[in-house]
Parts: C-alpha cells; sequence; structure tokens
C-alpha cells in the first residue's frame, strides 16, 4: 500500500516529479549532434546563398511572370511524350517487381546463406549509391535517346521538360508541368478505383 502525505499525495509522485537527469542529457546530445551537422554542411550546402532570393527579385520575377503564361502550342507532342512516361513506368515498375522480388528473398537472413545475403546486399547498396545519370549516360550509350532508356530519365515527358527548362523556355515548361499533374492525377484517381474493385 502507498504511503500518503498530508496533501494526499502519493510519496511514488515525488519521484515521477524529480528531474532525470540522464535523459535530459541524452537528449541534448542528439539536438547538439544535429545542430553541429547543420552548421558544418551549412557552406557546402550553400545556404549562406538565401539572400538571393530577396536580391534577384527581378529575375524571380520575369521567370514566375514566363512560368504563369503556359504555351500550349505543342500540346499534341506533350500528350504523345506523357504517353510515353506511362508506358515506361508501366514497363519499369513490373521489371522492379521481377527482379526486385528474387533480390529481396536473396538479401534475407532468414532465407539465404550469409554467403550470398552479403554480396547482393552490397550489389544493391552500389545501385542506390550510383547516380542516376551514370546509369543514363550507359544506357544512352548503348541504345541511344528514347523510351528505352527513359526508368533513368532519358526519355519521355521529363527529357522534353528538361529540355525546355535548360532553353529557359519557362512557358513550355509550365505547360509540360501542367500535362503532367492532369495525367497524374487521372491515374490516380483511376488507381483508387481500382483498389476499391480487387481489394
Amino acid at each position: 500500500m502507498e504511503n500518503t502525505d498530508r496533501l494526499g499525495l502519493s510519496v511514488n509522485a515525488s519521484n515521477h516529479l524529480r528531474v532525470k537527469w540522464p535523459e535530459i542529457f541524452s537528449k541534448a546530445t542528439y539536438i547538439f549532434v544535429i545542430i553541429a551537422i547543420l552548421g558544418i554542411s551549412y557552406f557546402p550546402a550553400e545556404i549562406y546563398r538565401w539572400p538571393m532570393i530577396f536580391t534577384d527579385a527581378a529575375n524571380m520575377a520575369d521567370y514566375l511572370s514566363d512560368f504563369l503564361k503556359p504555351n500550349f502550342g505543342d500540346l499534341k507532342l506533350y500528350v504523345i511524350k506523357m504517353f510515353e512516361t506511362i508506358t515506361i513506368a508501366t514497363w519499369g515498375t513490373f521489371l522492379s517487381i521481377v527482379f526486385g522480388i528474387p533480390f529481396a528473398l536473396l538479401s534475407s537472413n532468414n532465407i539465404a546463406p550469409k554467403w550470398i545475403v552479403q554480396p547482393i546486399r552490397r550489389l544493391m547498396d552500389a545501385t542506390r549509391a550510383i547516380n542516376e545519370l551514370v546509369f543514363a549516360i550507359l544506357f544512352v550509350a548503348a541504345v541511344g535517346l528514347g523510351p528505352f532508356a527513359g526508368i533513368v530519365g532519358a526519355g519521355g515527358i521529363g527529357f522534353t521538360f528538361y529540355e525546355s527548362f535548360r532553353a529557359f523556355k519557362y512557358s513550355e515548361a509550365a505547360a509540360i508541368i501542367i500535362v503532367v499533374v492532369v495525367t497524374v492525377s487521372i491515374t490516380d484517381m483511376i488507381s483508387c478505383q481500382l483498389r476499391k474493385r480487387l481489394i
């Protein structure tokens, strides 16, 4: 039975009111580490350039004025490229399942032996570590620009957007973004209905 003082408070309650210095120190250490990491990465990430957002307001205004006037003159091309992107994404998803399932099983400790698990995991680490641009260069060198080299961004609507943006054709880039947003929204609604019917 718990002892109580004159105010009727449990003696155990006073234990909860004590300052837990080890816990506070642990949390303070985490906060300090986060602040240190942010401080170390401040200059390499060029965060110090943030005032340019306001000092170069005129350039930003010109950029936005062009971007807010989408040019649908090449809408047919954008739709074709969008369809191309959908086909690329469809095959990319299918191939990721085909290759992903066996690799997932081979990298599982409770299924495959360690002498298989470790090399497979290192292989997957390498594929994640290598930038997509490297794979894009390899694929383009092998098969050229086009849909087949598109799982790595070398085809489809993304490449068209990149070319427009690089050429400072912001009106065309805005139109491409609208086409992408509309397509993604329609695709999401269709997939939602499919999930309701199949699940």
